[in-house]
C-alpha cells in the first residue's frame, strides 16, 4: 500500500525531541521505581508495627530519611529516633516516638536496608537524568503547543 501512495508517512520528530522524550520517559520510570521503594520500606515497617508514616507526612523527607538511617545503623530507642525530627515537623516528638514502638525483625530490617539503598541509587540516577536533560534543553527546538513531546 505504501508503494502505491495509499499510506501517509508517519510523523518523525527531530532527533533532539527524540532524545528529550527518551530521557523524560526514563526519568519517569526511575521516579516510579523510587516511589515503589518507599512503599516497600513502609510495608516492612508496618510488618514490624512501626507506624512512622502516621506521624510524619513524607517518609522520603529529611526527617524520615534521618530516622530510617538511624534505625538501619542500629538505633532502637524511640525517643532517640524521634529526636532526629526536623524543626518543621508538625507532629510532636512524643507522637513520633510512639509510632516507633514495635518489633525489630532482622529479615525486615534487611529488606529495608536493600530498599533504601535502591531508593538512593534511583535518586542518584534521577539527578544524572536531570543533568543530561539540562544539557539538551538549550539545543531543543521550540515546539508549538499542539505538538506533544511525549
Amino acid at each position: 500500500m505504501h508503494t502505491y501512495g495509499l499510506l501517509r508517512n508517519s510523523f518523525q520528530p527531530p532527533d533532539e525531541i527524540r532524545i528529550m522524550r527518551t530521557m523524560w520517559r526514563h526519568r519517569a520510570g526511575l521516579v516510579a521505581e523510587a516511589a515503589s521503594c518507599i512503599q516497600r520500606i513502609q510495608k516492612s515497617m508496618a510488618e514490624m508495627n512501626l507506624r512512622l508514616g502516621n506521624a510524619i507526612g513524607d517518609l522520603s523527607g529529611m526527617t524520615g530519611m534521618a530516622i530510617l538511617h538511624a534505625i538501619l545503623n542500629g538505633e532502637r530507642d524511640p525517643s532517640k529516633l524521634a529526636a532526629r525530627a526536623q524543626p518543621g515537623i508538625k507532629a510532636p516528638q512524643t507522637k513520633i516516638a510512639e509510632s516507633l514502638r514495635g518489633t525489630w525483625r532482622e529479615e525486615l530490617l534487611f529488606v529495608m536496608r536493600q530498599e533504601l539503598d535502591w531508593y538512593e541509587t534511583c535518586k542518584k540516577k534521577i539527578a544524572e537524568c536531570d543533568e543530561k536533560l539540562k544539557l539538551h534543553l538549550p539545543i531543543c527546538p521550540r515546539q508549538r503547543a499542539s505538538t506533544p513531546l511525549l
